[in-house]
This record gives structure tokens, sequence and C-alpha cells, in this order.
């Protein structure tokens, strides 16, 4: 599946918890998601801290990332509720460490710094999981998203 073709897909299925999502399809949006993500914080409409693009962006494309991630962790034989929990306490932990880092390594704590910590180990730990291979045939949670013709 290609870019625009996963984008489509997440998009459409934004509110879809259940099912399979291929490995194509979460790295697409994923990728992406994260490029314009990225590229919009650096865009500012005001002095004001919510008149950030990027942080639009992000709140837009929350719940598409959440259920695209619920559905590739069914593909690969897991439970949706390790990608949503994980994703949530990533977001807490990353609150705790950059609301009090405020920039300057030099005045963390112990706390913020387990807190970042924290959230890469976290984050990779979701990233290996949604990148393993597609459970062949169907499995609990549905026909696998690779074998199914449109």
């Amino acid at each position: 599946m290609g870019p625009r073709q996963s984008i489509t897909t997440c998009l459409r299925k934004s509110f879809q918890f259940s099912g399979r999502a291929s490995r194509s399809e979460f790295l697409w949006f994923w990728v992406l998601s994260a490029l314009v993500s990225d590229v919009l914080f650096g865009v500012r409409l005001g002095p004001h801290p919510a008149a950030n693009l990027g942080l639009w962006f992000y709140v837009a494309t929350a719940v598409p990332a959440l259920a695209v991630g619920a559905r590739r962790m069914n593909d690969a034989g897991h439970p949706k509720w390790i990608f949503i929990a994980g994703t949530i306490a990533n977001f807490l932990l990353s609150f705790v460490a950059f609301n009090f880092f405020n920039g300057d390594p030099t005045t963390a704590t112990a706390i913020e710094w387990l807190a970042l910590a924290a959230t890469w180990t976290i984050f990779f730990r979701l990233f290996w999981l949604s990148t393993e291979e597609s459970q062949p045939g169907p499995n609990k949670y549905g026909p696998n998203p690779l074998e199914v013709t449109p």
C-alpha cells in the first residue's frame, strides 16, 4: 500500500478501532503525519502557544493515529489496548518530562529524567510491536488485510 492509499484508508477508518491494518498502512500514515506535524510546528499564527499549527494538526490526527495503531496491534496478534494504553501513558509522561524540563537539561530533576526515559522506552516498544509481521490468514481480529481482495 502506497502513501496516498495509506493516508486515505486511515482517514476513512478514523474511528474504527476494530479489524486489522497492514504494516505499510500504519508506517506510511505515521511517517507522513510526523513529517507534516514537524513542519507545521514551526508555523505560528500568533504569540499564544495555542496558535501553533502543528499542535492543531496533532490534535486533528490523534484519533486516526490511535485507531490505525490499534488495528496494527490486532494485525500482529496483540490486543489493541497495548497501543492505546501505551500512547496515553506516553502522553502523560511526556507532559511531566517536558512541561517541567523547560528546555534546560541542567535544571531537570530525577523524576523528569525518568519520565523522559520512560517515554522513549514506551515509544520504541510500541514501534517495535507495530513493525512485526502480520499474522498470516485470519486471526481473532479479522482477515489479513494483505490477503483480502478489494
